[in-house]
């Protein structure tokens, strides 16, 4: 459990939540622009970028279910 928070923050406390507002996650070339503004791994930057895409589906998919009573 200690290495999941370990990572976890590694990875929040590299790349912040706030700062991605000001990347374009759908351009082709975001892994590379990321590498070089946070000054991180090309496998980190790829490990924020699939949570990022795993919340907008998550996101999508709970607001087009629908409750049926």
């Amino acid at each position: 459990m200690q290495e999941w928070d370990a990572q976890h923050f590694v990875l929040y406390a590299a790349i912040p939540h706030h700062m991605l507002q000001f990347i374009d996650v759908d351009d082709p070339y975001v892994i590379d622009q990321m590498v070089h503004l946070f000054k991180v791994t090309d496998d980190l930057c790829f490990k924020q970028l699939e949570q990022i895409q795993n919340r907008r589906m998550n996101r999508i998919a709970e607001t087009t279910y629908t409750y049926k009573v």
